[in-house]
């Protein structure tokens, strides 16, 4: 499967460049395949994080919420196996 790809143009400090043209040097990688393995993981962190909010928001919801709580009393009524 070939994946539609997009050029994108960026302004770095030059640090930044030494420290990523040194890695790519260790990864024996381009500079192209460093960026994309850190973007993917800046996005699933991302994920990660915006997940764990929306979870953090459940137990909120449930801990406040009196019928939840009712609710999950009866759980295992509802249940069958």
């Amino acid at each position: 499967m070939v994946t539609a790809q997009k050029k994108v143009t960026i302004t770095i400090p030059q640090e930044l460049k030494d420290e990523i043209d040194l890695i790519k040097s260790n990864l024996k990688t381009s500079m192209n395949s460093v960026f994309i393995m850190s973007l993917q993981e800046f996005v699933k962190k991302q994920k990660d994080k915006k997940l764990q909010m929306e979870a953090q928001q459940m137990v909120d919801e449930y801990k406040s919420n009196p019928e939840l709580k009712e609710l999950a009393q009866h759980v295992e009524d509802v249940i069958e196996y």
